[in-house]
């Protein structure tokens, strides 16, 4: 475990400034948890077909990549800090909706009815023609 830093505020400035790997690799052991309890609390994500674990870690990943020196300057409480990772949760399940929903209408659109043969067709005619 890394060493030991009670403030968590502290803990990210290590992280985005410092650009220290062990205190990401903190921070998303302290906070792994809470991420993925806030997925559960979004109804939007129970009619996804990801697990919150991997929701959880595809949102820790979009800070880790968007947070910068500059942007840590933004942030003046573990509490603001907490609430941009809650933001990048609700954005990647928002993000993983909008995807599903796009394969779904593109599974339907290329679904393909059932074709009917030219015998098929006649047989149809027929067997209409005799029935009237």
């Amino acid at each position: 475990m890394y060493m030991q830093c009670d403030d968590g505020l502290e803990l990210f400035r290590q992280a985005i400034v410092e650009h220290d790997q062990k205190a990401w690799e903190e921070i998303h052991h302290r906070y792994h948890i809470l991420m993925i309890a806030w997925v559960r609390q979004c109804s939007l994500a129970s009619t996804l077909t990801e697990r919150y674990e991997d929701i959880a870690d595809q949102a820790f990943a979009r800070a880790w990549a968007s947070l910068r020196t500059s942007n840590f300057l933004d942030f003046h409480s573990l509490a603001a800090l907490l609430s941009y990772m809650h933001s990048c949760v609700n954005t990647v399940i928002i993000d993983l909706a909008r995807a599903q929903a796009t394969r779904e209408r593109a599974v339907k659109r290329l679904s393909v009815s059932e074709v009917t043969s030219p015998e098929q067709a006649v047989i149809d005619l027929l067997e209409h023609n005799q029935l009237w």
